[in-house]
């Protein structure tokens, strides 16, 4: 029996070093275990005819393939063209350091580059069911940008704070999927996160905001009715502060049965905030945007501080608590 055999495959837009390293850098979004079931069974060819439609459909699968790359090709390019065009038209003079209120020891340095030795994978600390590997800590490290896992630990250490200290706001966060859940499913998608939660109750609730390249940090304060949105690149989301407004109108029909007078509250996108001058240091600012703001403290840190900020967070998710100044 004739084996019916394509001759050439069609040419296919391989995705560039951008996107491997956005995938290694969440690998538990893009993982085997989710992709597995989405695979389609290889089906027997059982005739010459068969095989011919088999090639056949699997050209056109390729094809389509091949178009779905490109497509997401040509995005990332846009958001990447959007980045780096609002970085050429910032200052580039290096900005003087700020205040760096917690001095490094040389016993910590030197537990944070142990831990950097370690086996990749292995776990370093844990904390309420979320875990850190050495992974997760090298995106601390240089240039590389935070993943999720880094973000959900160092939100958690400051809500943490906040129940330690009774002179601080009362804090809650959202993990990082809320807002990407609350996009694509809207508020029945996310409705069962809170239900043990009082969300009006707290003070301050933080939600990180991810961008497929960029990380965000919205604040609601629920003493003065606002929602505010903190990007380091300067870029508006008035997008996303609609959606927390509609969000907390939901949530208070849902939970309270109550209704929440809309025209109370104020949707500001902030500005005159520290600014990043580099492509990498987004996840960084977000946190600290979160971290200042979780206790009421003016935002007095500039660039120039990152690379200490960076040392710094190692040694604290190392401790699973945030430092304090003396």
């Amino acid at each position: 029996m004739a084996v019916y055999r394509p001759h050439q495959l069609p040419k296919v837009s391989l995705l560039d070093i951008m996107d491997v390293n956005l995938n290694s850098l969440y690998p538990f979004r893009h993982s085997w275990a989710t992709i597995k079931p989405q695979a389609e069974p290889i089906v027997p060819v059982t005739s010459p005819v068969d095989a011919q439609f088999t090639v056949n459909d699997w050209r056109l699968q390729v094809l389509r393939a091949c178009c779905q790359i490109r497509r997401e090709n040509e995005a990332l390019e846009k958001a990447r063209a959007l980045v780096y065009a609002r970085l050429d038209k910032r200052e580039t003079t290096p900005a003087e350091p700020g205040p760096q209120d917690v001095t490094l020891t040389d016993e910590m340095l030197a537990r944070a580059v142990a831990a950097l030795k370690a086996p990749r994978n292995q776990v370093l600390s844990e904390m309420l069911r979320l875990e850190i590997t050495r992974n997760d800590l090298e995106t601390l490290t240089g240039l590389n940008w935070l993943n999720d896992n880094v973000i959900n630990f160092y939100l958690t250490m400051v809500v943490e704070r906040a129940k330690a200290d009774p002179a601080l706001p009362k804090v809650y966060a959202f993990n990082t999927f809320f807002v990407t859940t609350l996009e694509h499913k809207g508020y029945p998608g996310v409705r069962r996160w809170t239900k043990k939660i009082d969300l009006f109750s707290h003070d301050i609730v933080l939600v990180p905001v991810h961008l497929g390249m960029h990380w965000c940090m919205a604040v609601i304060d629920m003493r003065d009715s606002t929602i505010k949105y903190y990007d380091s690149m300067g870029m508006r989301n008035d997008r996303c502060l609609r959606d927390l407004l509609d969000y907390l109108t939901s949530e208070m029909k849902d939970k309270k049965k109550e209704v929440l007078d809309m025209n109370q509250w104020r949707l500001i996108n902030v500005e005159g905030l520290p600014q990043q001058n580099n492509g990498s240091d987004c996840g960084m600012f977000a946190c600290k945007y979160a971290e200042y703001a979780a206790r009421d403290a003016r935002l007095n840190f500039t660039q120039a501080d990152m690379p200490y900020f960076r040392r710094r967070m190692i040694v604290e998710l190392l401790d699973r608590r945030l430092m304090q100044a003396a």
